[in-house]
Formats: structure tokens, C-alpha cells, sequence
């Protein structure tokens, strides 16, 4: 599980990973929690070496996938 602004609303919402990359949400607001369901396909890339972050600035998070071999990282 993760806990990250997806939404850029200023509250962080819930995501919870299996282990081949997919990913579900739940997110939080000023009303409470909302399942939204799926919000990443899978693509055959290990949770492990995926972080949530704002990248661009635009306030909501962005994935990062992160080569564990030599520390690349792909937005």
C-alpha cells in the first residue's frame, strides 16, 4: 500500500498494489473515502520499484518507475 495526492485535492489517498504493478485507489476528501477502483493496468513491473510523487508540480502524483539495477527511474 501507498499513501499519496492523487487527485491534488490536498488529501492523501489510499492505493494498494499487487504485486505485478496494479493498482486500486481509495480517495479522500473532504466527505470521506471513495473507492475509485482501478487507476494503473498492470504492466509486468514489480511494486517494489514503483513510488508515487508529484513530478511536474501540478500537485497530484505521478508514477515513477525505478530500475533496480542501476536507479533509472521512468515517469
Amino acid at each position: 500500500m501507498r499513501f499519496t495526492d492523487l487527485d491534488g485535492n490536498g488529501y492523501d489517498d489510499y492505493l494498494c498494489m499487487d504485486k505485478d504493478g496494479r493498482t486500486t485507489a481509495f480517495l479522500h476528501g473532504p466527505q470521506g473515502w471513495v473507492n475509485y477502483g482501478q487507476v494503473k493496468v498492470t504492466e509486468g513491473a514489480d511494486r517494489a520499484n514503483i513510488r508515487w510523487e508529484d513530478v511536474n508540480g501540478d500537485g497530484r502524483a505521478d508514477m515513477i518507475w525505478i530500475d533496480k539495477f542501476d536507479g533509472h527511474g521512468t515517469v
